[in-house]
């Protein structure tokens, strides 16, 4: 998978992407590749990568790490992307993040102003 990597943000350069969507994309790929490593196969191949391997990834992001549902989902739209480009190069024919969803975020309603606040205001 990590030639695989190399090859993809090579063609990101190439493509003139903004220099901190390449840096984000190796970050959040070089962590996937990683978990991957440690949890599944050292040096899996692209190909040989499953929903299951991502659904994984994204629970051990949220129970394990503790990542905020924005940081988890940024992560898997690298996922999406890089196995968008997997396919148009022929490196792999099924994309493993098709079936995973990303992770809701909690909305918080508006809070309510303190006194010292209030106070401030009407002032």
């Amino acid at each position: 998978m990590h030639d695989n990597l190399t090859l993809f943000l090579a063609d990101l350069q190439r493509q003139e992407s903004a220099t901190k969507t390449i840096t984000n994309y190796r970050s959040d790929l070089t962590l996937f590749a990683r978990f991957l490593d440690e949890t599944v196969q050292a040096n899996i191949r692209v190909d040989q990568v499953t929903p299951t391997d991502v659904r994984a990834y994204r629970d051990h992001l949220q129970r394990v790490q503790g990542c905020a549902p924005a940081t988890i989902n940024r992560r898997l739209a690298a996922l999406r992307t890089f196995f968008r480009w997997a396919i148009a190069r022929g490196v792999a024919r099924d994309d493993p993040t098709t079936t995973v969803k990303g992770v809701q975020s909690v909305v918080h309603g508006p809070r309510s102003l303190d006194k010292r606040e209030v106070d401030k205001l009407i002032r």
